[in-house]
């Protein structure tokens, strides 16, 4: 029988913060099947939080696509965190488009660097009215 070894996660802790065990919730027992980690959920999170995962999200875009640091601003970051915060694929996604559009020249290049039709990039856009280019 292997011994259990413990890894401590430093700052990871803060993701199982709701954890009710909160004592053992800085280590993750490594016993040869996956552990979860537990994240808070986004409506728990404060709003500086929100702006920081969308942050890291446009960073991210960016990277993929290439796009210069002007292509998303801080009021497209805010909207973002006030208005696609049911999940974290939702403020993924929502960054992303909006960095396409504002890197390409219109919606049809950027639904093309996306994988996306432009009508549905437009339609999505079209619904989203607080972020008009």
């Amino acid at each position: 029988m292997r011994p259990v070894e413990h890894l401590d996660v430093g700052p990871l802790a803060d993701l199982q913060r709701d954890h009710p065990d909160r004592a053992s919730s800085r280590q993750i027992h490594r016993l040869g099947r996956p552990t979860a980690i537990l994240v808070p959920k986004l409506a728990r999170r404060p709003t500086g939080d929100l702006h920081l995962i969308v942050f890291e999200y446009a960073l991210d875009a960016m990277r993929e696509l290439d796009a210069a640091p002007n292509t998303f601003s801080e009021k497209e970051r805010k909207w973002v965190a006030k208005r696609e915060a049911s999940s974290f694929a939702d403020l993924e996604i929502a960054t992303l488009r909006i960095v396409a559009r504002n890197a390409a020249a219109n919606i049809t290049q950027a639904a093309a660097r996306l994988g996306l039709s432009h009508v549905g990039l437009g339609q999505w856009f079209e619904r989203r009215r607080g972020l008009a280019r």
